[in-house]
This record gives C-alpha cells, sequence and structure tokens, in this order.
C-alpha cells in the first residue's frame, strides 16, 4: 500500500507523451523531461507532501474543500472520498523504518568524544567525503534515546498547534478518557484508615476538594501496586519509609478545574499520586533526602531517578506512566507524579 501513491504518480509521469512546453523567467522548460527528474528526485512522493506529511497549502485547500458545502458547493465534485482515502498513505509513505537526523555531524561528534581515533575532521570526511564506507563504531557506554511523539504542542508563536496522529497513538488513550469509572468508593470516619495496601491506607487518597462526609474516590488497583514497587526500592536505596506522603490523589473534576489541571488529568480516574518521602521528621514536606540542609527539587530528584531506573525491566512494563518531578512552590514543598496510564511519559521542572 505504501507504495501505491508513488507507483500512480510514477505511471501517470512516464506514460506523459506529450512534451508540454513551459517558460519560466523566459526560459523554456519542456515537462516530458523537467517532471520525471523532479519526481526522481522526491521518490515519486507527492509534490504536496513533506517529511511532516501535507504541505500547509495542500492542508488549507483539504480544508475549504470540505467545508464546501457552507458555500453551496458540493465537496464529492472536488474528489473529496478520493482525496481522503490517499491521505494515511501520504502521511506514512515517508517512514522506512529509519529516523532523520536534525545535526547528523554534531551528534556524530558528541557520540565519538571518547574515541581519539575519530576526531571532527575523520568524522566529517566520513559523512560528507567522496568516498563514503558504512562502517560501525561500538560506543565504551550505552547512550539512551528518547523519541517524542507529539500531536499536539506550543509553537514558537505560542499558539497551539495540533498534528495528525498517524500511528493511533492517541485513539486508545482518547477512548479510555471517555469511559467513566466502574464506580466509587465511598469513605467515611469509620473506615478511612482501612489498608487498600500492605502500606496506604484509603484517606491517603482522598480529595483535597472541601466538604464533610461521606466522600467518594476513585482508586485503581495498579497504581497501589505500583507505589509499593516504589516503596519498596526507595527503602532498599536506604531511604526509610513506612508509606508515602501522598499529596494529591484522587481528584473531583470540579476540584481538578479549580486548581488549573489539564481537564483530563490522571487524578480524577484515580490513576495518578503526588507524592514525596515525609518520614523525618513528620511535618507534611519532603526530607531533606540528599542531606544538603535544603528541601527543594533535588530531594525530589533523588526519589525520580529511582523510580526511573525502573523502567525497561520487563517487571515493571505493567507500571509504564507518567513521571515528574516538581519543584516547591508557595503552596506545596517538591513532589515527585506518578500515575499508571499504559506509556511512558516526562514532564515537569
Amino acid at each position: 500500500m505504501a507504495s501505491s501513491l508513488q507507483d500512480l504518480l510514477r505511471n501517470r509521469v512516464e506514460s506523459a507523451g506529450v512534451p508540454l512546453k513551459l517558460t519560466v523567467d523566459d526560459e523554456s522548460v519542456y515537462a516530458a523531461s523537467a517532471l520525471p527528474a523532479f519526481y526522481e528526485r522526491r521518490a515519486y512522493h507527492p509534490a504536496w507532501t513533506s517529511e511532516k506529511g501535507l504541505l500547509p497549502e495542500a492542508r488549507s485547500l483539504l480544508n475549504a474543500i470540505q467545508r464546501a458545502e457552507e458555500q453551496g458547493l458540493r465537496p464529492a465534485d472536488y474528489h473529496l472520498d478520493k482525496v481522503e482515502n490517499l491521505l494515511p498513505e501520504t502521511r506514512r509513505d515517508f517512514s522506512s523504518g529509519c529516523i532523520r537526523i536534525e545535526k547528523p555531524l554534531e551528534l556524530a561528534e558528541y557520540l565519538l568524544k571518547d574515541h581519539p581515533d575519530w576526531p571532527s575532521q575523520k568524522i566529517r570526511a566520513a559523512l560528507t567525503g567522496d568516498e563514503r564506507v558504512e562502517k560501525t563504531i561500538k560506543l565504551g557506554e550505552p547512550v539512551s534515546i528518547h523519541i517524542l511523539y507529539w500531536t499536539v504542542w506550543i509553537g514558537k508563536d505560542d499558539l497551539i498547534h495540533f498534528g495528525p496522529d498517524i500511528y493511533d497513538r492517541d485513539k486508545t488513550l482518547d477512548e479510555a478518557l471517555q469511559e467513566p469509572p466502574p464506580g466509587f468508593v465511598e469513605v467515611t470516619p469509620d473506615n478511612e484508615d482501612t489498608l487498600v495496601s500492605p502500606h496506604f491506607k484509603l484517606k491517603q487518597f482522598l480529595c483535597n476538594q472541601n466538604g464533610g462526609y461521606p466522600k467518594y474516590l476513585v482508586l485503581k488497583e495498579k497504581l497501589l501496586l505500583k507505589l509499593e514497587l516504589i516503596l519498596e526500592k526507595v527503602n532498599a536505596k536506604g531511604y526509610r519509609c513506612n508509606t508515602f506522603h501522598v499529596m494529591s490523589g484522587y481528584r473531583t473534576p470540579y476540584y481538578n478545574e479549580a486548581i488549573g489541571n489539564v481537564k483530563h488529568s490522571r487524578h480524577i480516574y484515580g490513576g495518578a499520586a503526588d507524592i514525596f518521602i515525609d518520614e523525618n521528621p513528620q511535618d507534611n514536606m519532603m526530607d531533606d533526602l540528599n542531606r544538603d540542609g535544603n528541601i527543594d527539587y533535588r530531594d525530589a530528584a533523588v526519589i525520580y531517578r529511582i523510580i526511573d531506573e525502573l523502567y525497561g525491566k520487563e517487571f515493571y512494563d505493567p507500571f509504564l506512566g507518567g513521571l515528574a518531578r516538581y519543584k516547591k512552590t508557595g503552596n506545596h514543598g517538591p513532589f515527585v507524579h506518578v500515575d499508571v496510564r499504559g506509556r511512558r511519559a516526562r514532564w515537569g521542572d
């Protein structure tokens, strides 16, 4: 499928028998020879596309056709269905299992900085010289590679931009966010001290919204399992604590909006917790974990690193989710966010 659009273009171009004459800047250009050369250089990808998909001009034209009915026109007259059927292929046909590097020379120099036998001049000659030969060089230390897949981002113009979800990663998330929780746990003064796991009580995950009893919350079992696992690793590293202080667990949609959080926060689905260690002293503030005499984001970084080390281990795959550390503000101390969204995500200070 990925090559059908290219094959169509190739057949059309190669079968053009009439040498159309064009004039550009008073110079004659014959399409019969110019078009094949143009498309050969593009590997017969459509001229209205780039590696990122549709060009903005093509996207604007498509949007106009889709809204043609508003002007009393018929989108079918502009072959809308046929064009839209080609779009998924257009978005994917530039991908062939490789990743384009924006600054390959700089990357190569960085990776080989500890290889004295590969100075900058040799690297540049190998990549840009006349006698380029593919060569494998083993690095002394492994290098972590993080691939970010964005469908929404803030541009340099400070506006929100939306891109096509060509790998359908957002579909699963969107479907999950549309599903209401199966039920709520009713919390009263009589049951709020109930252990929901060996080291966590029901009341630790209550929403901070003002109001009396009974209270209600949603709590995912997988979040509890993840917190127990993290707690075990933290203690194994020498940071003794019986439980985490859960600064924020479940949030009602009302409270979540009131504090200015994102609309579909994992907290409102009972799958997230903002945590810190509060053992010595127990004062509702992060402990001085790195013992530098200050309570700040460096202490949150201690917990963050312990959790981050779990990623990539097979036993941790069921607990993939978000991880972020936050600095101290006038409203709260430093803390770490964890959730069980099912895929790796990183953000924060």
